[in-house]
């Protein structure tokens, strides 16, 4: 017959399965163990040891990192003492308020960061749009762009008279909606690859190589517009493509 019974741990009094009463169960067991193993030497400064001896009896060093011993630390913010378990010890050296404070410190460190970087980049884009529109060129061609753009986007309505850029091209509404769906059938001017999302408005010559207003009118005719992946488009830059043979 086994002489297992349920017994008493004879340090912390739980009951477990045993031989006899002086089996201490796992934890006391492990403790017993790491007092009697070499002391913490990497326990941090903020426990208090002479604290901790004084007021519980038992060194703290000689507690295993995982112990749940109460033990007597010192924030090193506020210097306020307060008594906590030594796993728990070990993740923070300060109190809970200097903690939070901490966190709300890095909080603002990262804040300020960002507003910083934003406001870095509002400036550029505001140099840039400045810069644009110093330049007569650059003006006109984003603003014809723009009309084209909204002018595709607006193809369900029926054309009245020329308004916007369509006062000064070749063309209509409905001439440039039936190139560009005859282009978007054909897919990318540079790849070659059919277009199934976003798309941009591809010049076969850019507009960079324009030299005065009238060359700029001149290349956001048909015969030089098209369409390409937004992806190719700016990997292409301000290349001339108009006698490649990639053109559909």
């Amino acid at each position: 017959m086994s002489n297992f019974r349920i017994r008493p741990c004879p340090m912390c009094g739980k009951l477990k399965r045993a031989k006899n009463n002086n089996i201490r169960c796992k934890k006391c067991a492990g403790l017993a163990r790491a007092m009697t193993d070499k002391p913490d030497i990497t326990m941090p400064s903020h426990i208090l040891v002479e604290d901790t001896i004084g007021q519980f009896g038992y060194n703290p060093l000689y507690l295993s990192t995982t112990s749940s011993k109460n033990v007597v630390i010192q924030c090193s913010s506020c210097g306020k003492k307060r008594i906590t378990q030594k796993h728990t010890a070990l993740r923070s050296k300060w109190c809970m308020v200097c903690r939070g404070r901490e966190k709300q410190k890095k909080f603002t460190e990262a804040k300020r960061k960002y507003a910083n970087k934003t406001e870095k980049q509002r400036a550029c884009r505001k140099m840039q749009y400045i810069r644009d529109q110093s330049n007569p060129m650059k003006n006109m061609s984003c603003r014809i762009k723009a009309n084209l753009n909204s002018a595709y986007n607006r193809k369900s309505k029926p054309e009245r008279k020329p308004m916007g850029c369509f006062r000064f091209l070749s063309y209509t509404r409905s001439e440039l909606v039936k190139h560009l769906e005859t282009c978007l059938q054909g897919g990318c001017v540079i790849c070659r690859e059919p277009i199934t999302g976003k798309w941009h408005l591809a010049h076969l010559k850019p507009v960079a190589h324009a030299k005065s207003p009238e060359e700029v009118i001149q290349l956001f005719q048909l015969s030089n517009l098209s369409v390409a992946h937004p992806s190719c488009n700016i990997r292409l830059g301000a290349t001339d493509i108009s006698g490649s043979r990639l053109i559909n």
